[in-house]
Parts: structure tokens; C-alpha cells; sequence
């Protein structure tokens, strides 16, 4: 990986107080993936019903998956 990346990399953490916030959000249990039609179905009914945090997370979650993990 290049310097960059790794930059970056270490700037982006989740607080421990938000993690796990997106399966709570959607009810489903910590540890068990989140499927990528349950994250688009989602995502349409957060963006319909105007909420735009969980809209946010469910982005992230679907960009975070294009990364390499360690």
C-alpha cells in the first residue's frame, strides 16, 4: 500500500461509541455481514424517509467494502 493510503488509513477510525451503530440501526446482530440488497433497500428507504445519518452510514459501509482490510 502506498504512503498515502496508509495515511489516510490511520486518520479514519470509528468512535467506540459508534460502532456497531449501523446493525443496530438496521436489527441486525453484531458480527453477521449485512447483505448488499439489505444495505440498497435501506438505503432507499433512508433517503426517502429523510434520514440522512443513516444514509451516511450506509454509504460508508458500502464504500468500506471496495477497501483492502488487513
Amino acid at each position: 500500500m502506498n504512503k498515502y493510503l496508509e495515511k489516510i488509513a490511520a486518520v479514519i477510525a470509528i468512535k467506540p461509541s459508534k460502532q456497531g451503530a449501523l446493525h443496530r440501526d438496521l436489527g441486525i446482530p453484531e458480527g453477521e455481514k449485512i447483505s448488499d440488497e439489505k444495505l440498497s433497500s435501506s438505503l432507499k428507504s433512508a433517503k426517502a424517509s429523510g434520514n440522512k445519518q443513516l444514509a451516511k452510514r450506509i454509504v460508508f459501509a458500502q464504500n468500506s467494502r471496495k477497501w483492502k482490510h488487513k
